[in-house]
C-alpha cells in the first residue's frame, strides 16, 4: 500500500537569482533579503494570498513598529497614554526585482517506502 501526502505551499522569490525570502518567526520579513534555500530554508505561506500581501509589503521597504508612550497629569487614567504606528522606510532597490509568488509541493511518504523505492 502506498501511503503519500502531498501539500501545496507559496513562497517569495527572486526569479533573476532563484534566491527567496527566508523563513523566520513572528514578523520582520521586510528586513529580510532572499537567500540560497541552503543556506537558510524559505518561508512558506499556506495560501497564496498571503504570500502575495507578504511580496507587497516587502516591496514597499522595511516595516517597523514605532510606540510612543506620554506620561504625565494630563494622560488618560492609569497615566500612561501609548500608541503605535506602523513606519516604513523606503528600499527604491527592491522595486526592480523579478519577485514572484511561487508554487512549492511537499510530498510526504514514510521512510520505508522511500528506501524500497531506491532498491
Amino acid at each position: 500500500m502506498t501511503v503519500r501526502t502531498e501539500h501545496a505551499y507559496w513562497a517569495i522569490c527572486d526569479l533573476d537569482t532563484g534566491y527567496f525570502l527566508p523563513a523566520r518567526e513572528g514578523r520582520g520579513h521586510t528586513w529580510e533579503e532572499p537567500v540560497p534555500a541552503w543556506v537558510q530554508p524559505p518561508r512558506l505561506w499556506v495560501n497564496r494570498a498571503g504570500a502575495a500581501r507578504a511580496l507587497g509589503w516587502w516591496k514597499k521597504g522595511r516595516t517597523s513598529k514605532k510606540v510612543s508612550r506620554f506620561t504625565g497629569p494630563d494622560a488618560p487614567l492609569v497615566g500612561e497614554e501609548v500608541w503605535e504606528e506602523r513606519v516604513t522606510e523606503p528600499a527604491p532597490e527592491r522595486s526592480g526585482r523579478s519577485m514572484e509568488v511561487v508554487e512549492i509541493r511537499l510530498y510526504a511518504r514514510p521512510l520505508v517506502q522511500s528506501l524500497k523505492a531506491k532498491c
